[in-house]
């Protein structure tokens, strides 16, 4: 199980609402935002979006890579002016794993901005957006999602580290 089907599992046993970047890439695309301009574009539709559901009192699942630390500025404004309560899923797999899921979305026929092989991926790690060794302020769990994921407990624990501060 990856990221994203790991996010929709929790969505839908916690019940929180649920917000992909992907998603909002793929509604960029559709209405002509150049590629070149969708990870700017989709980040500030997600820190908005995040901000006004967490403003209402909702709880939100934000599906999305935490790989530059511009984000914790954004993820702590938004703290700052909400008092949301933040728990970081870092998510990881063995190599060959990751592999696998990168070579399988060749066949799916996604947009260009999606890393579809293990060439593509390795030539992200090494750039410069590309910034994941960072230290977050925030209680994280490390979730190997290439093995057996029991979503309801990992909900339960979610649910008590968010109760414990």
């Amino acid at each position: 199980m990856g990221k994203t089907h790991l996010a929709k599992q929790l969505h839908s046993t916690l019940g929180w609402e649920y917000i992909a970047r992907d998603g909002i890439k793929q509604r960029l695309l559709r209405d002509g935002c150049p590629e070149d301009a969708l990870g700017k574009k989709s980040y500030d539709i997600l820190w908005t979006t995040l901000e006004e559901r967490l403003a209402a009192g909702r709880s939100v699942i934000s599906d999305t890579n935490l790989n530059q630390p511009i984000a914790l500025e954004h993820i702590e404004h938004i703290v700052h002016r909400t008092g949301a309560k933040v728990v970081v899923l870092s998510c990881f797999c063995d190599a060959d794993t990751h592999k696998k899921r990168l070579e399988s979305r060749k066949a799916q026929g996604l947009a260009g901005f999606w890393i579809d092989s293990w060439e593509k991926y390795q030539t992200y790690a090494k750039s410069a957006e590309n910034q994941g060794d960072f230290d977050i302020p925030h209680p994280t769990l490390q979730v190997d999602t290439g093995r057996p994921i029991d979503t309801d407990k990992l909900a339960r624990q979610i649910q008590a580290v968010r109760g414990s501060y």
